[in-house]
C-alpha cells in the first residue's frame, strides 16, 4: 500500500521541512528600536515574538524561537 499526503498551504505559516516559518512585516522604527508581537501557533496557543531592544534588524533575518515544537 502507498499513502501520499498532499500538504495544503496554511494562511498564516509556510512549511520547510520539519520548521514552520511565519513572514511580518514591521516598520522601520520596530527595526531600529526593537518589537514584540504574538503569533498565534497551529494548537491555539499565542507565542511571544520579540526581538531584542535596540537591536537593528537586517532584511530576511530569521529569529528562532526555541522549544516551541515537538520533536519525537
Amino acid at each position: 500500500m502507498i499513502v501520499q499526503f498532499n500538504v495544503k498551504p496554511h494562511k498564516r505559516f509556510e512549511r520547510k521541512g520539519a520548521d514552520l516559518y511565519h513572514r511580518k512585516n514591521i516598520s522601520l522604527y520596530e527595526a531600529l528600536m526593537g518589537t514584540a508581537f504574538y503569533v498565534e501557533h497551529l494548537d491555539g496557543k499565542k507565542i511571544l515574538v520579540a526581538t531584542p531592544p535596540n537591536e537593528v534588524l537586517t532584511p530576511s533575518k530569521n529569529y528562532l524561537n526555541r522549544g516551541k515544537g515537538s520533536h519525537k
